[in-house]
């Protein structure tokens, strides 16, 4: 049976904005209607910090907002490091990313993605969770965030993510590369 599209602006959410390799990017979390922006701030700085050692050098632009069942964004303080990470990646290695995927109680999926990571790609395009240390630091902590409803789903519940990273080069970025 299939599962009930919800509108994106359904939860309130936050906006990391941040750049790589000259490359810019943003990653979007949701929290509960209700539940602390201030507690998710806290989370999404501290999921920077965990994966610290295991980023390319990388330049926070910003951070912003936006309440459920609005579009429009506001700019927030980003109270963390201006950079995280060390080193500038080797052409092309500015579109890899890496995503952790899951679905909670009510079938809604979730994906978050992250790019900058220092990681060989697999030559099956994922890793077990229990490989690289930073990489499961960083998933721990955010899978007990989704699960103490620090951020949630589109529905506004928890999610169990699958046990494995995919990686993936960013198709736009493939596309202007190529021409």
């Amino acid at each position: 049976m299939p599962v009930p599209a919800l509108p994106a602006f359904y939860t309130p959410r936050l906006f990391l904005d941040y750049s790589v390799g000259g490359e810019d990017h943003t990653q979007q979390v949701r929290y509960p209607e209700g539940g602390s922006q201030g507690a998710a701030i806290s989370t999404l700085v501290e999921m920077m910090a965990f994966l610290d050692a295991g980023l390319y050098l990388t330049t926070i632009i910003g951070l912003r907002f936006s309440v459920a069942e609005s579009d429009v964004t506001n700019p927030v303080t980003w109270p963390g490091d201006a950079t995280y990470g060390s080193g500038s990646p080797s052409a092309g290695q500015e579109m890899k990313f890496i995503s952790v995927t899951g679905k909670d109680g009510g079938g809604h999926r979730c994906r978050l993605e992250m790019f900058g990571i220092i990681q060989v790609i697999p030559t099956t395009w994922r890793l077990l969770v229990g490989v690289n240390s930073v990489l499961d630091d960083w998933f721990e902590h955010l899978q007990a965030a989704y699960l103490d409803g620090t951020f949630c789903s589109i529905a506004g519940i928890g999610v169990i993510f699958n046990q494995y990273y995919n990686f993936k080069y960013a198709d736009h970025e493939i596309a202007k590369v190529r021409g």
